[in-house]
């Protein structure tokens, strides 16, 4: 069984533009090297954040983000969010 790597690698951004139009705000990048001239391509990483669930994330881990309005708690000041051992030593 001989893969053709061209072939292969023409599907895979196939199947990333149809994610684009699919999932329209997500980020999807693919990473390729080309080694040299006249070598195939090399494929290196694909990463995908669908929008949906970046969105889902963002909304559920609002209230626990200082300074958020959706916060359960509002800093004083800049120094609240230091560590208490820190002042021990000033």
């Amino acid at each position: 069984m001989e893969i053709d790597v061209i072939e292969e690698h023409v599907a895979l951004y196939d199947f990333v533009e149809e994610l684009r139009k699919s999932n329209r705000g997500s980020k999807i990048e693919i990473k390729i090297e080309r080694l040299a001239p006249g070598f195939p391509p090399l494929f290196q990483r694909f990463y995908t954040c669908f929008d949906a669930l970046r969105r889902g994330f963002l909304d559920r881990c609002d209230p626990f983000t200082p300074n958020s309005p959706k916060s359960a708690f509002t800093p004083k000041s800049e120094d609240s969010f230091r560590i208490p051992l820190s002042h021990q030593f000033v």
